[in-house]
């Protein structure tokens, strides 16, 4: 085909193999690439740099296993979750000892609320890997909404280790400590998340409870006051959406 069919054949696939160990340029996983369609290569080539994380790599010649899991992120992509989990489960068979697949299938199970499989999965993960710090804040997360809370900590404490950053893991820590009582830990979390993101308004909302129990009147005020500003500001940004939506509706453009 000549140039054009050829860039519509590849962005209509929904994934693209370059098997070769030996590739120059790595121009077949490139155009894939540029026509939006992941590719699995060889992780014995130099491809596996190229493909970055839009691409899978496999070592040796069964490059299924990495179909598998692209076809499983597609289907977590659009949350066809039955479908993921099944991609992802027929990779894990092909290739027991990949890394990752089975972090990808327990967070697919705690995305759907099912959180004894989510546990389980996520424990196998870290069990092979004791340094999957986004493993232990995924199980973190589920300890939490199984009413664990110091089994949580343990894990988004270890999570944050690997990921100090992680703001979502330090913000899921101090709903932890809160939940264990431990408010002037959950105090200390929040206002570190807080300080890297003030406009979030779910934290001032924890800041507030957490201050609530440790009986600091002023300070949980001060957190209310917060909150209601920044809920009634994204009120507002949606309401605004909603009538730029409506305006290009009924003005569409030629």
């Amino acid at each position: 085909p000549d140039r054009p069919d050829l860039a519509a054949l590849l962005a209509s696939a929904d994934v693209a193999i370059a098997p070769g160990p030996v590739e120059t340029f790595g121009l077949a996983a490139l155009e894939a690439l540029a026509c939006g369609t992941p590719v699995v290569v060889s992780a014995e080539s130099a491809l596996p740099e190229v493909a970055g994380d839009a691409g899978v790599s496999v070592a040796g010649e069964d490059l299924a296993p990495g179909v598998h899991e692209l076809l499983g992120r597609q289907h977590e992509e659009h949350t066809e979750f039955d479908l993921a989990i099944q991609e992802y489960k027929a990779a894990l068979a092909k290739r027991p000892d990949a890394g990752g697949i089975r972090y990808a299938i327990g967070n697919v199970y705690r995305k759907t609320s099912q959180y004894d499989q989510a546990e389980r999965w996520l424990n196998e993960e870290i069990q092979r890997n004791p340094y999957h710090g986004l493993a232990h804040y995924r199980l973190g997360s589920v300890y939490l909404e199984q009413g664990k809370p110091e089994e949580a900590i343990s894990h988004l404490e270890l999570a944050l280790r690997s990921h100090p950053r992680l703001t979502d893991a330090r913000m899921e820590l101090g709903r932890a400590y809160t939940a264990a009582g431990r408010y002037q830990e959950a105090v200390a979390a929040l206002k570190q998340v807080a300080a890297s993101d003030p406009d979030n308004d779910r934290v001032h909302y924890l800041l507030l409870c957490a201050y609530s129990k440790l009986g600091k009147k002023e300070e949980a005020q001060a957190e209310l006051a917060t909150y209601q500003t920044l809920t009634r500001r994204r009120l507002q940004r949606t309401q605004q959406d909603v009538r730029d939506a409506a305006g290009s509706l009924d003005h569409p453009r030629n």
